[in-house]
């Protein structure tokens, strides 16, 4: 059995929604741009996206409403929100000046917005999609200098005094990880 459109909206009510949604959009970017916050301005400019596409949908001759609402809402997260995660992260990182804690933002971003976009995405292997970012994380350079660097040492120098011992224990574990990485 086929499924029949009903429109939820006739076109008449769609174009005065159409029409609403653009002067409440406008008169909200208006105001919201006097406040100088880029992302906030950016944030509620993407928020009408999923909206309007909607609109539309719900109008159109496809009769499965529930699949284009959500295909629809997973497109916006997967493009403009993770793209406004990644740019606010990068707007943290820049202005952070802890070197250990803007390496640790750097990876939160490479696997947080990596993970958004994968569970977006209309492709079905979620983990195995994961387990490869993940993977790709633990191969990184980025990955060893994080851990090495701005984890391990940090932790090390609030137990033990000597710099030394602190630059051996590095190094030994970082000739550690080289023989995993020879081996595989």
């Amino acid at each position: 059995m086929s499924k029949v459109k009903v429109k939820l909206i006739s076109d008449t009510l769609r174009t005065v929604m159409m029409f609403i949604l653009k002067v409440f959009r406008g008169q909200i970017l208006k105001r919201i741009d006097q406040v100088e916050d880029e992302n906030l301005y950016k944030g509620v400019e993407i928020s009408f996206i999923p909206i309007e596409e909607i609109v539309v949908a719900l109008n159109d001759n496809d009769p499965d409403n529930q699949q284009q609402v959500k295909d629809i809402t997973l497109r916006w997260i997967n493009g403009p929100v993770s793209n406004l995660v990644g740019e606010i992260f990068e707007d943290l990182i820049d202005k952070n000046k802890n070197d250990h804690i803007k390496a640790l933002l750097k990876q939160i971003l490479i696997l947080g917005v990596g993970t958004l976009k994968i569970y977006t995405d209309d492709q079905e292997k979620n983990n195995e999609q994961l387990n490869q970012l993940f993977d790709a994380f633990l191969e990184s350079p980025e990955s060893k200098e994080l851990v090495l660097n701005h984890v391990l040492k940090p932790l090390l120098t609030k137990v033990i005094n000597d710099e030394q011992v602190i630059l051996d224990i590095i190094e030994i574990i970082e000739k550690a990880l080289e023989g995993i990485h020879k081996n595989k």
